[in-house]
């Protein structure tokens, strides 16, 4: 289990649980989100946030992303790691893993809405000035 400096957060709705871990490694950072009946590792997106040549105000955000064949978590795995990435201007991964049985498509819709929230709180845990305190 990461130390004291780890962040953990959770969301869910109806059957579908979250819970969102994120590890400081030196500068960058490791997020990890899962959840549903068998938690895996589905896709991990790794974005790099890069400072615009010409504009030191503007943050730009290139991202890859490996899926495990079959999987669908790519995409919100590539939006939560852009989105960390371009709000702490930190290289960030995010490895992503939801299995649910028998998965309705309102639950997949608000899956995908539940990790957006969890990487929303996670950039506000992470405002400058916060620090890195550990939340259960």
């Amino acid at each position: 289990m990461p130390d004291a400096t780890h962040i953990t957060l959770s969301r869910s709705w109806g059957r579908v649980q979250l819970q969102l871990w994120a590890l400081p490694v030196g500068d960058d950072l490791q997020v990890t989100i899962f959840g549903g009946d068998r938690p895996h590792i589905g896709a991990v997106a790794l974005a790099q946030p890069t400072v615009h040549a010409w504009d030191p105000q503007r943050t730009t955000v290139s991202t890859s992303v490996l899926t495990v064949p079959g999987h669908k978590e790519d995409g919100p795995a590539r939006e939560a790691a852009a989105q960390i990435a371009h709000h702490t201007r930190r290289l960030t991964t995010v490895s992503c893993g939801v299995h649910m049985d028998s998965i309705s498509s309102e639950e997949i819709d608000q899956t995908r809405f539940l990790i957006q929230e969890l990487a929303t709180e996670l950039c506000q845990f992470l405002a400058p000035g916060e620090g890195n305190r550990h939340e259960s």
